[in-house]
């Protein structure tokens, strides 16, 4: 078969692949990629092969210079294509994968800067944002993405949150707020407690102890089995010196479940001194 025929060096990879010679059909995959083919075919092989070095069947096959080989792969198609943003994002999940989490970051965003409409790509900019612990670039990227999805109840969580780091905690109670009527009604039950819960940590912040307490008691109506929940709804009570009862009762389950967290076992300490 000749190498350069990209159509024919898919053929051969598919029969390899469905003979479980995964070895052979990787190397078959990457001539058709390398061969002449049609753009999009390779695209789909570039994502196919991801998948190889994540999947435990095919990663037993295949050696160590899989990974390298896939790198150079992506960079080659990226080097010949470089307008074309799903490229772009398939090095961002290679390099996810791999947990090369910053390069991960930069070829996601030069997905969106080719075509800003995929919110998953979107998403996993705000994930690996959080993870990072990058708050100003979370912040801003998630305000710019309102504009592409302004009813995207999920962006509003993020921006609220890094405002909130940010010492933001005023807009960071606006955009919470203006984000919950968003939630989709199969997402109610999982995502308004996150709203909830961090609107009470922006009021916190603030000392606004009233308002504190009505957002993380209307979190805990939600989830009264949430730790974080209890663990935000028990520290706020013992603050404000308020329904000690309901306290001392979620911290006394909180111990139970975690008996070694210093926090709950110094609230304890401080409840009933």
């Amino acid at each position: 078969v000749d190498p350069k025929n990209g159509f024919a060096q898919n053929m051969l990879g598919e029969w390899k692949e469905s003979q479980k010679d995964l070895k052979s059909a990787w190397e078959s995959y990457k001539n058709a990629i390398l061969g002449k083919y049609e753009v999009q075919e390779k695209i789909r092989l570039l994502i196919k092969l991801t998948s190889f070095i994540n999947i435990p069947e095919s990663k037993k096959q295949l050696d160590g210079t899989a990974t390298l080989e896939l790198d150079s792969l992506i960079k080659y198609m990226i080097k010949n294509e470089p307008e074309i943003a799903q490229i772009h994002a398939i090095q961002g999940d290679f390099n996810n994968l791999i947990g090369n989490k910053k390069e991960a970051l930069k070829s996601f965003k030069n997905t969106i800067a080719l075509d800003p409409s995929h919110y998953a790509v979107w998403n996993e900019i705000f994930e690996i944002e959080k993870e990072l612990n990058m708050y100003q670039e979370l912040y801003t990227d998630s305000k710019n993405a309102i504009e592409f999805f302004p009813s995207m109840a999920d962006i509003y969580l993020y921006n609220g949150w890094s405002a909130y780091r940010l010492n933001k905690h005023d807009e960071s109670i606006e955009v919470l707020k203006s984000g919950i009527i968003y939630i989709s009604d199969e997402d109610i039950t999982n995502k308004e407690w996150k709203f909830y819960t961090y609107i009470s940590d922006a009021y916190l912040a603030k000392k606004d102890y009233v308002n504190a307490l009505k957002y993380i008691k209307s979190a805990y109506t939600i989830r009264p089995n949430n730790y974080l929940v209890n663990k935000k709804l028990s520290h706020l009570l013992v603050i404000i010196n308020s329904d000690l009862e309901l306290a001392t009762s979620i911290i006394s389950l909180l111990v139970k479940e975690t008996p070694n967290d210093c926090e709950i076992i110094n609230l304890k300490g401080f409840l009933f001194f």
